[in-house]
């Protein structure tokens, strides 16, 4: 597999005769190494030693002088520019995915904390994120841009892929009418956590799995991780007959209840969140995730 062609419109500001290493080995390294859970440059520069042949045979990495020290590695990603980095990346993701067509992906806001102002509730800087749930992979990040908002950042970034016959799952800001009919142009399907603002579709998906939940097939997962565990139940119907106010959602043919208990630092935590979505009914496991 060779990828250094990905990042062959990356401006290289070193001087040209004068460097020891590529510059798709240095980027390529870099990726890998984080990859593979490196924290540090230090950590990758280990990484890549250790890795140095599958690097070369797997990867196509030339490393004609060995792996870059972390100093080098340091050098070159501090000048480079970020809009070029970021395409090279997502054309290599392209080639490695192939296409993100029939994939499950989540589009999930991101606030970076430290750059919310004084007496601000928001940050300035907020992110759209694409999570590839099968690869377990971030596809896409970008930057929803000033006095603008997840409502309206979403079907410009629907707009960038072919996901034909994938499921988009949007948290509760993403559940809005003209998202399901964007999503639905793409030829794909959604699932859509609701929020308690949409008062009457919330209030009826909620009546109704509390009184009919335990005649659903249900569907229990127990994740451990980072000092912490959640049991995760989720349910599906698609009866709906008593819930009226699906009736105004595009080929929506499912509601789905997901109840969850954490334990952390010793406290339980309990919640429900709800979801409208446009697949029909399967097995109630393939809505866990």
């Amino acid at each position: 597999m060779h990828l250094e062609q990905h990042f062959a419109d990356i401006a290289d500001y070193r001087v040209q005769g004068r460097c020891k290493h590529k510059l798709s080995d240095i980027l390529l390294l870099i990726i890998c190494g984080v990859i593979a859970d490196c924290s540090d440059y230090e950590e990758i520069v280990d990484y890549g030693r250790d890795k140095v042949d599958f690097l070369r045979e797997k990867l196509g990495l030339e490393l004609k002088h060995g792996i870059p020290s972390e100093d080098t590695l340091w050098r070159v990603m501090r000048y480079l520019e970020p809009k070029e980095l970021e395409k090279g990346l997502l054309s290599c993701c392209r080639a490695i995915l192939s296409s993100v067509a029939g994939k499950h992906i989540c589009l999930d806001g991101k606030e970076i904390r430290g750059t919310v102002a004084t007496g601000s509730k928001h940050a300035l800087v907020q992110l759209l994120n694409v999570w590839i749930a099968e690869d377990k992979l971030s596809f896409s990040q970008q930057q929803i841009a000033h006095k603008s908002n997840e409502i309206t950042a979403i079907p410009l970034l629907l707009d960038s892929f072919d996901f034909q016959g994938s499921l988009i799952s949007i948290d509760a800001m993403g559940c809005q009418k003209d998202i399901v009919e964007k999503i639905i142009s793409q030829e794909a399907d959604y699932l859509l956590a609701l929020k308690q603002t949409q008062q009457e579709l919330y209030g009826q998906v909620r009546d109704y799995f509390s009184k009919h939940k335990a005649q659903l097939p249900c569907f229990t997962q127990l994740d451990r991780g980072h000092g912490r565990s959640e049991q995760r139940k989720v349910y599906v119907s698609e009866q709906l007959t008593f819930v009226e106010a699906t009736e105004q959602w595009p080929q929506l043919k499912t509601i789905v209840l997901v109840e969850a208990i954490r334990a952390e630092k010793g406290e339980l935590k309990e919640s429900q969140r709800y979801y409208i979505s446009s697949l029909a009914a399967r097995g109630a496991d393939q809505y866990a995730y």
